[in-house]
């Protein structure tokens, strides 16, 4: 979201404007709800610890393509717990132990990527990597040449002080600062002569700049001076008040002369005790590029140097400066997928739906034929579809380890016209969204239901996004005010995977001038990927040798549930943990999963306990206390786990998934 190109994310539940760091709901085939008794759970589907309990291997033969596991190797009753005692934590990275890979030739001659580097396919048993080892950059990236130790997006003009001829009156700045630093006071001088003999009558005015402050001069403004051949000067006494951080030729003072302003230009710099000296320079720690009183978006919250380059929001960081994550372009970015942003992976196949509404553009067709072709060139859909083939191809190499590829099936109806809307005037999403599925309903549409969906694009020339040309919404909805805008439909897509927004830094001023997620990509070529790589999956945040997209599943075949266990604390509370996997072509892999459709029921106890609070759980990724009366340490209980998992299947047919699976596992102390 942007001033007429960007996005944000929103909060779970709510049309309202979203943040971009809550948490957000799955959007693929959003009618798949199956809700059961739920009481005393954790479920762990993608980010369980090193010690979510013991995984049972396949031989070479029984795995399919080489390495994997094969569901139901894992009967029920035999799942054995994991015996630590400790309630595992969400922030905790996975293991290798987590990833299931049989030995087989790709083992031969793998060898581990070298350090600041992950591995495009799952590791061998060995740890070797068969696939492609990807660079890792975590620093800041300058792709041009700095200039005074700032990466600028154009070469900055040098600043050009020169003599101006005015009617018969030669004006020459003859001593102005080159550079000052903020707080110095300099004094300006002016030479002033006709050219030829007689006297001139002149002018003389005054215009301070931005960031000096006028002391003292040696005229008046609005004084009327005679001028001859013999050069006469003038002078001010200025003080720097300010500073910069983009344009380094600054005004310092103009003298008008007969109505023409003849300046002194200057480059300044910050001054000052808590200054950050990087490439001969100094800079703030902190800025926020405001003036009393005033809002700017402008800000940075931190400015690093980095290999003689400052870099304003961007810290040239290492792993250990990032408590959740890693450091990526200068960024700490969080465990993959960041479930307070995306709400699904950049792989397999999604199904995009986009309603066009009351847009002259395309005229008045059908209300329920797909438009795709017609329009696909109109609204660039090739193009958008580019942007994340481009990022998919830089960041996991030739031949990534992913199943189904990142694939979109776009569907576009354009002939809705709702009179009920007045086209005069501003449309909220959240007033267009409820009609559209009317009309489309009433006219007895196949794409009444958003269902079926993984995203639904709305577009209004008058729908109302608090200013910006586009937003992202909670379920996979994206309202954008036009249709041919490629790069910002890319950009609230890219929200959907899990990117957040750079515009409101400084360095879409610089470094980040090309990002996709910056303040305005509409036209900058080529588009950079700064940031966004890493929060969408593209790197390895987990610090565990893979790429992270590629160790979950992209269309998975089944589920499995790889471990479980049962701690029971003070309280008595017990903590249940279920690692749930999807299996792929025979490769167990993690699934990405943001809904509520799965549950745990702990009613048939072998022990008969007394009954457990109930408690409805989403299946998210933290500890729910639920208090537990009647068991012990030591007792074994039975866990029932249902559910399904919404996928789409091949031709873009919406599949869910089942999982019914009764596990015994044995209760253990903290």
């Amino acid at each position: 979201m942007g001033p007429a190109s960007t996005s944000r994310a929103m909060s779970r539940g709510s049309l309202n404007f979203e943040q971009p760091h809550h948490h957000p709901v799955l959007p693929g085939m959003r009618a798949v709800r199956q809700v059961a008794l739920v009481v005393g759970v954790i479920i762990c589907f993608a980010s369980c610890t090193a010690n979510d309990g013991a995984v049972v291997d396949v031989d070479a033969g029984q795995a399919d393509g080489g390495h994997g596991l094969s569901d139901g190797v894992l009967p029920d009753d035999v799942l054995p717990n994991d015996g630590d005692g400790t309630v595992d934590s969400e922030d905790a990275g996975p293991t290798g132990a987590d990833i299931l890979s049989a030995t087989d030739a790709t083992d031969v001659g793998a060898l581990p990527c070298q350090s600041g580097a992950a591995c495009s396919w799952l590791l061998t048993k060995s740890g070797g990597c068969a696939g492609t080892c990807i660079p890792q950059p975590t620093a800041p990236r300058c792709p041009r040449s700095p200039r005074h130790a700032l990466c600028h997006p154009t070469a900055a003009p040098e600043p050009q002080t020169a003599t101006v001829t005015v009617g018969q009156v030669e004006v020459s700045p003859v001593n102005w600062p080159a550079e000052a630093a903020s707080g110095q006071t300099h004094k300006l001088t002016w030479s002033l002569r006709r050219l030829g003999a007689g006297t001139t009558a002149t002018n003389l005015q005054l215009q301070m700049g931005t960031h000096w402050q006028l002391v003292s001069a040696t005229f008046q403004p609005g004084e009327t001076i005679s001028v001859t051949a013999t050069p006469m000067t003038v002078s001010v006494t200025a003080k720097a008040i300010g500073w910069d951080l983009f344009d380094h030729a600054h005004q310092v003072a103009s003298l008008v002369v007969n109505g023409t302003a003849v300046p002194v230009l200057s480059e300044l710099s910050y001054g000052g005790a808590d200054a950050v000296s990087c490439g001969g320079r100094a800079f703030p720690p902190k800025y926020n590029g405001c003036k009393a009183g005033e809002t700017c978006d402008r800000r940075y919250a931190q400015g690093r140097c980095c290999g003689a380059v400052f870099y304003p929001s961007a810290a040239c960081c290492v792993d250990t400066d990032c408590a959740l994550g890693a450091c990526a372009d200068g960024r700490c970015i969080r465990k993959i997928p960041d479930f307070t942003v995306g709400t699904r992976l950049l792989s397999g196949r999604i199904r995009v739906l986009w309603v066009i509404g009351n847009e002259p553009k395309v005229g008045t067709p059908s209300l329920c034929d797909n438009e795709t072709a017609s329009l696909s060139a109109t609204m660039q859909l090739s193009t958008v579809e580019t942007v994340f083939q481009n990022l998919l191809a830089t960041r996991l190499g030739p031949k990534p380890d992913i199943a189904v590829p990142l694939q979109f099936q776009w569907t576009v109806l354009a002939g809705l016209q709702l009179t009920t809307i007045d086209p005069s005037s501003e449309v909220p999403f959240e007033k267009w969204r409820p009609q559209v599925v009317k009309a489309l309903q009433d006219a007895g549409c196949k794409q009444g239901s958003f269902d079926d969906y993984d995203v639904v694009i709305l577009s209004h020339p008058k729908m109302y996004l608090g200013g910006y040309s586009g937003r992202a919404f909670t379920g996979g909805f994206i309202g954008l005010r036009g249709i041919s805008h490629p790069f910002l439909t890319a950009h609230e897509l890219a929200h959907l995977f899990g990117a957040s927004d750079l515009y409101g830094d400084m360095a879409v001023l610089l470094h980040w001038d090309r990002a996709l997620m910056g303040v305005n990509t509409a036209g900058k070529k080529p588009i950079s990927d700064d940031v966004i790589w890493a929060q969408v999956g593209l790197g390895d945040v987990d610090r565990n040798g893979v790429i992270d997209l590629v160790e979950y599943v992209s269309a998975p075949d089944s589920l499995t549930v790889t471990a479980a266990s049962a701690v029971l604390d003070k309280g008595p509370t017990l903590y249940v943990h279920v690692t749930v996997r999807g299996v792929e072509s025979g490769v167990v892999r993690k699934i990405y999963y943001g809904g509520d459709a799965f549950t745990v029921d702990m009613t048939g106890s072998a022990t008969a306990p007394a009954p457990l609070d109930a408690l409805q759980h989403r299946a998210e990724f933290g500890p729910a206390a639920v208090k537990a009366a009647g068991i012990a340490v030591g007792q074994t209980t039975k866990v029932t786990i249902k559910g399904a998992l919404a996928t789409m299947g091949p031709g873009f047919v919406p599949v869910k998934l089942p999982l019914d699976r009764t596990l015994s596992v044995v209760v253990t102390a903290p």
